[in-house]
Parts: structure tokens; sequence; C-alpha cells
């Protein structure tokens, strides 16, 4: 079963409400690797600042990394 594909619109939906400090991306790397998913993250149409938060930086605050 392949991984849903990212959708900007549902990402930033639950940015608005949950916002942009609560979202993160997360996959269950090693065992799920799909390269697609990544990149269709990596093109995801948000502005950059709320692209790293979802990505890195709040990953980041939230497990003291």
């Amino acid at each position: 079963m392949s991984a849903p594909p990212a959708w900007a619109p549902a990402i930033r939906f639950a940015q608005q409400v949950l916002g942009e400090d609560r979202v993160m991306y997360a996959m269950d790397y090693p065992y799920q690797y799909v390269p697609d998913e990544v990149r269709t993250h990596d093109l995801l149409d948000i502005p950059l600042e709320s692209k790293r938060k979802l990505m890195q930086t709040n990953a980041e605050r939230w497990f003291k990394l």
C-alpha cells in the first residue's frame, strides 16, 4: 500500500486550524521510504518558513532535537 500524496490544501488547512507550530511531516523511515512523497512535500506551494516548520523545526522544538 502506498502513502497518499501530499495535498497542499489539506496541509494549509491543518496549519490554519491547528497552527503552523503544531503540524509536522513524518515518514516511518527506514521501514517506509517513498521518494515521490518526499518530492511532493518539497514542492508544496506554501511559504518557505511554513515548509521549514512542517519538515524540520517543529519536530526539533517538540522533541528537543
